[in-house]
């Protein structure tokens, strides 16, 4: 059996090297407490029915069960956390975002990206960096946005056929992700940006600053709520831009990449980053860089550009700002030392970001 200290070793081993199979751990292990959710709840039906009976023996038994069922759930939950990687999912969050972005502004070649959208996709199947149109569920066809709004169109439904189950979700601890509540009685913001949206009329929000995946995962929680089977839901989908992300971060990696200014703004970003590894940046400029009121207004952001790497505190405590991840995960070496770089970056910053980076190399 092994240790705690052995157990987080090879989770960090299985994220660094192979985060895909990390990724579907998580799923896979999700899946696997959802089902142990459906056994505890038997077992408390059988519970209440021995106890009405006076069958003490056998209720005991099936209380010891339940609390069996409890530590192993708590146990996979552990695993799940050592196995997530947060920037990942923050990464992948905000490139989604992009794709979005970039397909509403016809960047060229996005078309080139499109599937077939009478194809119905299972709640088994990995969504990432794919662009949702629409939903099935209960034999009905429902069009749609994007993931984010087949969520919401979920829970709005869900609401009118029991209201009070879903206002339960609010306090139901099986329905809280790990840094924020799944569902709230309040908007939440993060600066000027609402990060969960109201459900119809109802006094109750739900979270969508989630990845496709994360809103996928949440969608089988909802369903086994309502007793629901996965089957009964499918999801619709116009475009698949996995292959376009595995061409660009196959050319990030290169140390040698020429950024591309017509790139997502991101990728251009971290492009242009890998370029300036060997700039002779002065002991001022790498000073400034670190300040919020230089980067608010060069960039028109308040988070600091970089951030100094401190070897004495783990990567993910470092690249966030109140809970938030705020910085690329990988740093740059600026001047001999690395420095993560803020992740933070809109179309909007696109012109002022170019016109420093161009500055730079006159």
């Amino acid at each position: 059996m092994l240790n705690d200290i052995e157990i987080k070793e090879f989770a960090d081993f299985i994220k660094e090297c192979y985060v895909k199979k990390a990724n579907e751990l998580v799923d896979s292990l999700e899946l696997v407490n959802l089902i142990l959710d459906d056994i505890y709840d038997l077992i408390k039906k059988d519970f209440d029915k021995n106890y009405q009976e006076q069958k003490l023996d056998q209720a005991t038994s099936l209380l010891a069960r339940s609390q069996k069922i409890l530590d192993i759930k708590n146990v996979i939950l552990q695993y799940k956390d050592l196995l997530i990687d947060e920037a990942e999912e923050e990464n992948i969050i905000n490139e989604e975002l992009e794709d979005e972005e970039m397909e509403r502004k016809n960047y060229p070649n996005y078309n080139e990206y499109s599937v077939d959208s009478t194809v119905p996709h299972t709640l088994y199947e990995d969504f990432t960096h794919t662009k949702a149109c629409g939903f099935e569920f209960g034999g009905v066809k429902y069009e749609a946005r994007n993931m984010r709004d087949i969520l919401v169109q979920l829970c709005e439904i869900l609401a009118m056929e029991n209201r009070e189950k879903m206002e339960s979700f609010i306090e139901d601890q099986s329905m809280q992700g790990r840094t924020a509540p799944y569902f709230s009685n309040k908007p939440i913001f993060d600066g000027d940006i609402n990060r969960n949206e109201k459900i119809g009329e109802m006094e109750v929000y739900v979270w969508v600053n989630l990845s496709c995946n994360q809103i996928r995962n949440v969608i089988k929680r909802i369903l086994k709520k309502y007793d629901y089977k996965f089957e009964d839901f499918k999801i619709y989908l116009r475009a698949n831009y996995t292959a376009l992300h595995k061409k660009s971060k196959d050319g990030t990696e290169n140390k040698n990449v020429i950024a591309d200014s017509t790139e997502k703004i991101g990728k251009y970003v971290q492009a242009c980053f890998k370029q300036l590894e060997d700039y002779p940046f002065t002991a001022n400029e790498i000073s400034v860089m670190q300040s919020e009121e230089w980067t608010l207004k060069t960039f028109g952001f308040s988070i600091p550009l970089i951030k100094k790497y401190d070897v004495s505190i783990t990567v993910s405590d470092q690249i966030k700002i109140k809970g938030y991840n705020r910085y690329w995960k990988n740093p740059y070496k600026l001047c001999g030392e690395e420095y993560f770089v803020a992740s933070h970056w809109l179309e909007v910053h696109r012109s002022r970001f170019e016109q420093w980076f161009h500055a730079l190399n006159r």
